[in-house]
């Protein structure tokens, strides 16, 4: 059985379908860097209130607001997988400071926070 999401052999034997001569394989990091560009698509659409700004040129109206910026704000990942650490790589250099947790804690993990 091959899974396309995190956590399909969870899902997989939740569901009953896990048996002793099943292997049960996932994608795992295919779509981390994609999601993880949208991720900070988002922060960065929100920062710079991209809706703001895009209402703003469609009505002609060039006032100034004021944005925010990523720098110095902290990003909180629950869950540092393939996909939260993709987000923290591409995070930190925009000055975030980043903090993950994740479930179970393995021997050479990366302290986060």
């Amino acid at each position: 059985m091959q899974g396309s999401i995190a956590g399909a052999g969870e899902v997989a034997k939740e569901a009953g379908l896990v048996q002793a001569d099943v292997a049960v394989t996932t994608a795992g990091g295919v779509y981390s860097d994609a999601l993880a560009e949208f991720a900070m698509m988002a922060m960065l659409q929100h920062a710079k209130r991209l809706d703001r700004l895009r209402r703003d040129k469609a009505a002609r109206r060039w006032d100034q607001c004021p944005v925010g910026t990523l720098r110095g704000n902290t990003l909180w990942l629950i869950g540092v997988g393939s996909i939260g650490q993709a987000v923290a790589e591409r995070a930190r250099p925009f000055g975030m400071r980043v903090i993950g947790v994740k479930r179970t804690v393995r021997e050479g993990d990366e302290a986060w926070g």
